[in-house]
């Protein structure tokens, strides 16, 4: 962050506790950048998994769209259960 301190007393007090403030937040922003650098990988593993939970269930999504049909009292067709993934 640099030296802008001055060679007076106030300034030398001031760059003495400054640096040792400096040094504190800069370890203390590397501890979060890697903590939020993990809530990402995290993110990604969740949704990765929710796609291949919702692959792994066609049936389900089929037969609710069929009981859906049947309560509105139209007739299920096949096209009405195919079951499309977004890529």
């Amino acid at each position: 962050m640099g030296n802008f301190r001055g060679n007076d007393d106030p300034g030398r007090k001031f760059g003495s506790e400054y640096a040792h403030a400096q040094s504190k937040l800069l370890s203390l922003l590397a501890v979060v950048a890697g903590e939020v650098e993990g809530i990402g990988d995290g993110l990604v593993k969740m949704a990765d998994r929710y796609g291949v939970a919702e692959q792994g269930s066609p049936s389900n999504v089929q037969s609710l769209k069929q009981l859906a049909r049947e309560s509105s009292g139209r007739t299920t067709t096949p096209a009405d259960l195919s079951v499309r993934h977004a890529t």
